[in-house]
């Protein structure tokens, strides 16, 4: 019997981990379809760096394919894509809860409290 590393680095067998990768499936359920342990698949993408590489490719190219359409929705007026992109990528001054200001006086938020300058 073959090992199953074989198969695995095989163009078959990479091009179904390319797949399931770009897919988002996630890495437990590669190990899974692989009839692996998840520290198995992860020392075979140690030992065996087409298999890592055919992972991790794909994972990334299809992150950059969700940033981009977000990107897209966001620029065409997708108000829920623009809050998103906003949380994530200007988090201090776009969170639900702001920071509080940590160099502002006492009197500075009073005023900010009630409107009134002291």
């Amino acid at each position: 019997m073959k090992k199953k590393t074989e198969y695995w680095c095989t163009a078959e067998g990479l091009a179904l981990l390319e797949g399931w990768a770009r897919d988002g499936v996630s890495e437990k359920d590669i190990a899974a379809r692989c009839g692996v342990s998840v520290p198995q698949l992860r020392r075979w993408r140690a030992q065996f760096p087409e298999m890592d590489e055919a992972l991790r490719q794909e994972k990334d190219a299809a992150d950059y394919q969700v940033e981009a359409a977000l990107w897209r929705s966001a620029v065409n007026g997708s108000t829920t894509a623009q809050i998103y992109w906003l949380k994530n990528r200007r988090g201090g001054a776009w969170r639900d809860k702001p920071e509080p200001d940590e160099t502002a006086s006492f009197e500075d938020c009073l005023a900010a409290v009630t409107g009134d300058e002291f």
